[in-house]
């Protein structure tokens, strides 16, 4: 993969919520599981794995390496629950950082080199038609995800999402880890995830939210719900990604919390490999039906290239089905 860079995302943190753009709505999309496959481990602990990360000569980075792969390990054997997992992890993650003495920068690099190797593998077939249909429709595109950014990033460039939220390890001035992950940083969590959507909610119109997990139920709630004193939000639609048919205990869970939303079409369960064209076909009525309900028929009209009706001929329409409440168009 020579070149995958199709946009450059712009990187936030729960204190920066107010530098993100409310010129449009916004379609939040999770990582891990919601635009990648869910078979395996968290990406973070596949970049971990990874041959890129061999760079890590010091002895002190080798250990935390080894400490780390044993927590992803611990994860698989059942051993941790999820939240637990996540602040270990976290906590890891930055303390190997530390120990290798490479940059943020220098460990940027290395994320784009393990996802032009082997992390482009991960993301789903629908994942790019997605934010294409997302940018036609004129929504401002932003992932909301516990990975952390060296591995977020790649993804979001790769996908098309320009804005990010995700696990961001403090660094010194020189650019080197400080081995230290603030609490607030580990976008994981839920509560975190919970404080940046509700600011967000608060300050900007959320049409679409995706997620897989539990710990999304804030991004699809910031979508389908209206935000309180915020006069420019909107009532939009979310995904719950990659269900299984059958004893689903993440489905059962959003059943349990929020079944009426899914039977006010709040959200939709989205199941393993759809088909693309289908699912496309699908994800675009369901954005083009959120502009048109929230009172938006002029940009779908701009996107589609119909020309809105004139007042004058609003008005005939309107005479129109007074007499025929099935009119739909004006005689020409």
């Amino acid at each position: 993969m020579s070149d995958f860079r199709k946009v450059e995302p712009k990187h936030y943190d729960v204190n920066t919520v107010d530098e993100l753009p409310n010129d449009k709505p916004l379609a939040i999309f999770d990582c891990d599981g919601t635009v990648t496959r869910d078979e395996g481990e968290l990406l973070m602990a596949t970049f971990v794995r990874s041959e890129a990360m061999d760079e890590m000569q010091t002895s002190a980075a080798k250990d935390e390496r080894a400490k780390l792969i044993n927590l992803f390990d611990a994860w698989k054997e059942g051993k941790f629950k999820y939240e637990p997992y996540l602040k270990a992890i976290g906590g890891g993650y930055a303390q190997m950082l530390k120990e290798s003495g490479l940059t943020r920068p220098r460990v940027m690099e290395l994320g784009d080199r393990w996802f032009k190797e082997d992390g482009y593998k991960e993301v789903l077939p629908i994942a790019r038609p997605m934010i294409r249909e997302v940018d036609r429709f004129k929504f401002n595109s932003v992932m909301v995800t516990g990975a952390p950014l060296e591995v977020a990033h790649p993804f979001a460039t790769y996908i098309g999402i320009g804005h990010i939220f995700a696990m961001n390890a403090d660094v010194n001035s020189d650019g080197t880890y400080s081995g230290r992950m603030f609490s607030e940083n580990n976008t994981g969590i839920l509560n975190n995830k919970g404080i940046i959507n509700r600011k967000i909610q608060k300050r900007c119109a959320t049409g679409f939210g995706a997620g897989n997990t539990q710990s999304d139920t804030v991004i699809m709630e910031t979508a389908y719900l209206l935000g309180e004193n915020n006069p420019i939000d909107m009532k939009g639609f979310a995904l719950l990604m990659n269900t299984d048919q059958v004893d689903d205990i993440t489905v059962e869970r959003f059943m349990k919390s929020a079944g009426h939303r899914h039977a006010e079409f709040g959200f939709f369960c989205i199941p393993k490999n759809p088909d693309v064209d289908e699912f496309i076909n699908f994800f675009r009525s369901m954005l083009r039906g959120t502009l048109v309900k929230n009172g938006y028929e002029h940009v779908v009209h701009e996107i589609e290239g119909v020309r809105p009706l004139t007042p004058a001929e609003k008005e005939e329409l309107k005479k129109k089905r007074e007499q025929n409440p099935d009119c739909w168009g004006l005689t020409r």
